[in-house]
């Protein structure tokens, strides 16, 4: 009811920011709650590691007092110029005075948020789910036109892909972010693994500003530094601002109309010498067709940088008439004595369609169960023992004749 027009850019960051403001604003004032008591809990200490400042006029307490105001647009635009201002390289949405808005849906959602309890770790729980739902629910179902070529995947295929490729410790980087949603996976990974988020350093870069600003605040409910996250109106494989970059993890999926194998070439010169990469790409241009089957390109052979590619159910994905798949790159590959085996001349297949789980289900979307079966096959073929790996159909390994 707040949104005039559901089309608008209003609608896709308004309700987030909202989100973002209560949820920093009682961080801080728990932060400066547990200073003067000399007594710091490790969970606030964690998301105030690199503390955001927030003005007296970004306060939720002083939004809240002016909620019942016509001018509340106002005062939450110079909210979020106020954080801007004194937290750079912060990009933050200014879209509440818009005339798209409702003023007084808006006045009474403010209210309503402001019902919700002060304690940092319930509250911040919730409004870290109900951001990621709201953003989703208006991404995945009808993107923006202008947001029409990128593939905002499910959920479960982004756990997929931070799951295969195991981030622990080190530098993680997505360039393309969007909203972040690869990049808080991984944070959701490490806290399931009990690893501390000091482990790793999160990169990224973005070139459409309304996904940079919600990647920004998604980032910051978790409590990561955006130090590292870049902005520019170009794409990062024509104006790279993580140039001398080497990340021990890569995560993407790039925009679907653009160059694939750019794509594949800029994830390579950006891994370090053990780096893994995971990539969302269009299956299309992964293989060519030839006769009745389907051949992988030439070069992604040739370049023997790609481990395993794992084919995704067409109905698990929002986007019709695009069938897409995780792209495994790997720098180890021809190390003898590694961690993991000597595979040169071999590439893993999975079809994760074959799954018993993914058969006669009109809505598509991977459990845990089918998660972890596809990661064990990929590791147990990877591993030292280098198990041969045909699960019931949707394992296979091709040789690569040298």
């Amino acid at each position: 009811e707040i949104f005039e027009k559901k089309d608008s850019i209003s609608f896709l960051l308004c309700v987030p920011g909202l989100i973002f403001l209560k949820f920093v604003s009682h961080a801080s004032e728990k932060l400066l709650e547990e200073l003067k008591k000399g007594n710091i809990d490790s969970d606030v200490n964690q998301f105030l590691d690199k503390v955001l400042i927030i003005p007296a006029t970004a306060k939720w307490r002083y939004i809240l007092e002016r909620a019942s105001s016509r001018d509340i647009g106002t005062y939450l635009d110079e909210a979020m110029q106020a954080i801007e201002e004194m937290n750079p390289p912060f990009k933050l949405p200014k879209e509440y005075s818009s005339p798209n808005i409702n003023v007084f849906a808006l006045s009474s959602f403010i209210e309503k948020l402001g019902e919700m309890p002060d304690y940092f770790h319930k509250t911040g729980a919730i409004l870290s789910y109900v951001y990621d739902y709201i953003v989703r629910k208006s991404l995945l179902p009808a993107p923006l036109t202008s947001l029409r070529e990128t593939v905002f995947a499910p959920g479960s295929v982004v756990k997929l892909m931070v799951s295969l490729l195991g981030p622990k410790r080190g530098k993680i980087f997505d360039p393309c972010c969007g909203f972040g949603s690869l990049l808080v996976e991984s944070i959701e990974y490490l806290k399931e693994k009990r690893k501390s988020l000091k482990r790793i350093k999160f990169y990224g870069q973005e070139n459409r500003l309304p996904l940079f600003q919600l990647c920004c605040m998604h980032l910051a409910l978790y409590g990561i530094d955006i130090e590292n996250m870049k902005w520019h109106t170009d794409i990062s494989i024509n104006m790279d601002k993580q140039r001398d970059l080497k990340a021990d993890f890569l995560l993407c999926a790039p925009p679907y109309t653009g160059s694939v194998l750019s794509w594949i070439k800029y994830a390579e010169t950006h891994l370090s010498p053990m780096g893994y990469a995971a990539l969302l790409l269009s299956r299309d241009s992964i293989f060519l067709k030839k006769g009745k089957t389907n051949q992988i390109h030439k070069e992604l052979v040739e370049s023997n940088r790609v481990d395993c590619i794992v084919n995704l159910p067409g109905k698990v994905l929002p986007i019709a008439g695009i069938s897409l798949s995780i792209l495994i790159l790997a720098m180890d590959r021809e190390i003898k004595d590694g961690k993991y085996r000597y595979r040169k001349d071999e590439i893993l297949f999975i079809d994760a369609a074959a799954l018993p789980s993914m058969t006669n289900i009109k809505k598509k979307e991977f459990t845990i169960v089918d998660i972890n079966k596809i990661v064990f096959v990929y590791r147990e073929w990877r591993g030292k023992q280098g198990k041969t790996m045909n699960k019931k159909g949707y394992g296979k390994i091709l040789k690569i004749e040298t």
